[in-house]
């Protein structure tokens, strides 16, 4: 059956390959019209202080906030891991894409339409584009199928023992993938779409005996999977008897990687961000039958373990993760697994673990004792030590070796909490002390004991230091881009194109070049957002919006004390340059060449405006 009344757009047909460029000036518009903060909150919890807003970055571990924003010049920076730039490089960075998508990817948030020119070398870009619109109408096929087919009664009827709504069931757009290898297959060849797409995207999969390809899915019960952006990005398929696999899902590809991605974030999104919580769930009808039931603010798995990339991409939307586990042996293994994961990232105190009654996942609960006895019983989540602690009991038992192997499966966690929270490691102390009836002091002292054995801790010595000079020079391009009338002053001083560190002396040059010979205040904005665009390397463009975050007020006073004090320096270092040649000169005997090199050290320093050595 030919299914009608689904859209097809010419990029995915036949001759996808050529490539686009995009205007600068739709750059520009689109860099405008992109308000930073707005953005960054999609994904990060932040707050205002002062001019500037922060919060915990999403490129790294932390649990003090480093994470700065700043909307009078549209970039953010990381003071804990350097991290910095533009809405563009933000995109880049947070969803993983190259500069072409990011730029679309924020002109449709904008609604600005990229007139492109032919030409450039971009094919990745347009087949990424491409592998999208596939996976779009594959979603729409399968849901038009599961409406429309006769062939889908058995599956219709599977909803509705379920107890899943129509509502639902065209909210998620579910949809019904035929028992046949080619309904997909054929649908392609119907409207004159490359097959190579839907291979690239996972839909069908290339023959091995003969020419041709058949359908990935079939005889499944289709979930869209989709990203922030509300982009089906991939698909996956339960079936519904008992063959095998139970679950497929799309292979990983140019727009989706499982452990970056999260089933139906784009409709919790809004839920988590409003009470401050998420649910994780590990199935599709588990997350789907919590939001019918009204927990909106949950989230599910694709058929893999928790990742670093999920944990960071929840902690943005969320101050607090409910992890939703089965109870039985596999349950624990993941929660224990997860647990892990928080601990590396410094999220402990930020996670709850609810284990549901045994036999029952979210799903099964829901259906049986419905939404007021799920509220209920979310109150029995526990936190992470409480939860260990009550892992190790079932483990171990609170007999009197029990409860030894309690405390000592318990003294690493112990540890890691202390690592980053002494507070918390008291309050476990004391709550491990209550479980099992040892006192406080005793399991302190089992675990100096313990730490004792394993030896002290080699101090870290930070290498990252910058020189006297290095800091003058930094602050200098502060200077010049954010008072840039000293300009003409420094560009007369001998240290003009001559700073020691090349970055920072090529980014002198930058700035003031784009600032121009009128050096009247141009919108910071506007300078940082050339800066960044010509960046040659992801260093330097990290280093110009490290410096642009920069606070300080600047006058003219202060800007004649910091080249008073950079000069000052540099001609100290030229001193002890010659001072060191001339003594080595003098040690040999070398009458010709000492004369010389006073000749050249007293041009050096003139050179600097320095008196003769």
């Amino acid at each position: 059956m030919d299914i009608k009344n689904f859209s097809i757009v010419g990029s995915i047909r036949k001759g996808w390959q050529l490539s686009m460029v995009i205007p600068k000036e739709k750059v520009a518009q689109i860099r405008q019209s992109v308000d930073i903060v707005d953005l960054i909150s999609e994904s990060v919890l932040l707050r205002k202080t002062g001019k500037s807003f922060i919060g915990l970055c999403p490129f790294h571990a932390e649990k003090t906030p480093s994470f700065t924003v700043s909307p009078d010049k549209q970039i953010y920076y990381c003071f804990g891991c350097g991290e910095g730039g533009d809405a563009i490089t933000f995109v880049m960075k947070h969803e993983g894409v190259s500069f072409t998508d990011a730029v679309r990817m924020l002109a449709r948030k904008c609604g600005i339409d990229i007139e492109p020119k032919a030409g450039g070398n971009r094919p990745g870009t347009d087949l990424r584009e491409a592998v999208l619109e596939v996976n779009r109408l594959a979603a729409e096929y399968y849901a038009a199928v599961l409406r429309r087919e006769e062939s889908a009664s058995a599956v219709r009827q599977y909803i509705e023992n379920r107890g899943i709504s129509w509502k639902t069931v065209e909210a998620f757009q579910l949809g019904y993938a035929p028992d046949r290898w080619d309904a997909f297959v054929n649908q392609l060849r119907r409207r004159n779409i490359d097959a190579g797409i839907a291979e690239k995207a996972g839909l069908i999969v290339r023959r091995d005996q003969k020419p041709g390809y058949y359908d990935r899915f079939r005889n499944r019960l289709m979930f869209p999977i989709r990203d922030t952006q509300r982009q089906v990005i991939a698909l996956g398929g339960r079936v519904l008897d008992d063959s095998k696999p139970k679950y497929l899902n799309s292979p990983e590809s140019l727009v989706y990687q499982k452990s970056r991605h999260l089933y139906g974030i784009d409709k919790a999104r809004n839920a988590c961000r409003k009470t401050g919580e998420v649910y994780v769930t590990e199935g599709y009808l588990d997350l789907i039958a919590m939001h019918m039931h009204g927990f909106e603010n949950a989230v599910a798995t694709l058929g893999t373990a928790m990742t670093v990339e999920h944990i960071r991409l929840l902690k943005g939307m969320a101050q607090r993760i409910v992890l939703m586990f089965d109870s039985d042996e596999a349950g624990l293994k993941a929660a224990l697994r997860c647990i892990e994961l928080f601990k590396s990232e410094k999220r402990l105190d930020d996670i709850r673990i609810l284990v549901l009654p045994e036999g029952h996942d979210p799903d099964s609960f829901l259906r049986k004792f419905g939404a007021d006895a799920m509220m209920e019983h979310m109150k029995a989540s526990l936190g992470v030590f409480s939860f260990l602690i009550e892992s190790a009991v079932r483990q171990h038992g609170l007999g009197s070796s029990g409860k030894i192997r309690v405390i000592e499966s318990l003294i690493e966690p112990i540890a890691a909490i202390e690592a980053f929270d002494s507070l918390s490691r008291f309050a476990a102390i004391r709550e491990l002390a209550e479980r099992t009836g040892i006192s406080e002091a005793a399991i302190q002292e089992r675990i100096r004991q313990t730490n004792a054995q394993r030896g002290p801790k080699q101090p870290v010595l930070s290498t990252n230091v910058p020189s006297e000079i290095n800091r003058l020079e930094r602050s200098l391009v502060m200077m010049l881009l954010h008072f840039p009338k000293t300009i003409p002053m420094f560009q007369n001083s001998p240290w003009w194109g001559n700073l020691e560190d090349p970055m920072l002396n090529h980014l002198v040059l930058r700035v003031c070049e784009c600032h121009g010979k009128d050096t009247a205040q141009k919108p910071i904005a506007e300078v940082v957002a050339a800066l960044i665009e010509e960046a040659d390397t992801p260093e330097e463009k990290r280093l110009i919006t490290e410096l642009s975050m920069s606070t300080d007020t600047w006058n003219d006073a202060a800007c004649r004390r910091l080249l008073a004090q950079y000069s000052l320096r540099r001609r100290h270092g030229v001193h002890a340059v010659w001072k060191q040649k001339i003594r080595f000169a003098e040690q040999t005997q070398d009458t010709e060449a000492l004369q010389k090199l006073m000749e050249e050290a007293q041009s050096a320093f003139r050179a600097t405006g320095g008196m003769d050595p």
